[in-house]
């Protein structure tokens, strides 16, 4: 008695050796992608005026911004506020 030999294999094997790709395929994706073309490189600003002397006031300026201290800043609530005092235990008799 011949080997048993599996019948769905056997299909599979002589469908996997008949198989001849299409020659369009290779093809295919030539018209899905594009070509890269690198960015321009970006150009340095130009500045016309001499800003040294801008940044050397802005380095003398001495402005400070200061809060006064007896208006809160608008928008602020005192602590105290959001926390209820507990109360004291009264004296047992």
């Amino acid at each position: 008695m011949p080997a048993c030999k599996d019948a769905v294999q056997d299909i599979f094997v002589k469908e996997l050796r008949g198989y001849k790709p299409d020659p369009s395929a290779k093809s295919a994706d030539v018209s899905q992608v594009k070509t890269f073309t690198a960015p321009a490189a970006p150009s340095v600003p130009k500045v016309d005026e001499d800003i040294s002397a801008a940044v050397a006031e802005y380095a003398r300026d001495d402005a400070t911004v200061t809060a006064s201290a007896g208006t809160p800043a608008a928008g602020t609530q005192k602590v105290e506020y959001y926390f209820e005092e507990e109360a004291a235990p009264e004296p047992a008799h």
